[in-house]
């Protein structure tokens, strides 16, 4: 707890600012929460959002960041493929981007979402087909199996390998 209030206050969070806001938000003091928000001033940090800027996030959002577990910000640059600076300009843009861009929880759900995406399944169907695959049959399963990717993606890596003979 001291460790978050330290750090709260080194990221330039008024001391009667954070005072106020455990007194409207006593979930704040929860260890979970507290964690979440250590979380949070770290990622901050670590994509060089400038002190005020900090501040403004925290002093404004703490209450919802506080309530959200969030990926690194390696984990997110990668996956946004942006880099830091873009992504401290995002979240200086709206705050509440952050937990839509790093949730861990959004991430288990965009995942599921894309594994049983059916569409994805037709793409793949309709590259074999253009491959000379018969449809339904035992290569045709196999060769689902077997090519990793959406069907958009293999047509990419098909032509890029016909292109290089």
């Amino acid at each position: 707890m001291y460790l978050f209030l330290g750090r709260l206050i080194k990221s330039g969070v008024d001391v009667n600012v954070v005072r106020s806001c455990f007194v409207e938000h006593p979930d704040l003091l929860s260890r979970k929460s507290v964690e979440n928000l250590i979380t949070v001033i770290a990622f901050l940090y670590n994509i060089q959002m400038e002190q005020n800027d900090m501040e403004h996030v925290l002093t404004n959002y703490m209450h919802i960041l506080s309530k959200h577990s969030i990926k690194g910000h390696r984990t997110v640059c990668k996956e946004l493929r942006v880099g830091k600076a873009d992504l401290c300009r995002i979240i200086k843009d709206d705050p509440l981007e952050l937990i839509s861009l790093a949730s861990k929880l959004e991430q288990i759900r965009v995942g599921r979402e894309h594994y049983c995406d059916p569409r994805n399944y037709l793409d793949k169907t309709t590259f074999l087909l253009k491959l000379n695959y018969i449809e339904n049959s035992e290569e045709m399963e196999e060769a689902m199996k077997i090519f990793k990717g959406r069907g958009d993606q293999l047509q990419e890596r098909f032509d890029c390998l016909v292109e290089a003979g």
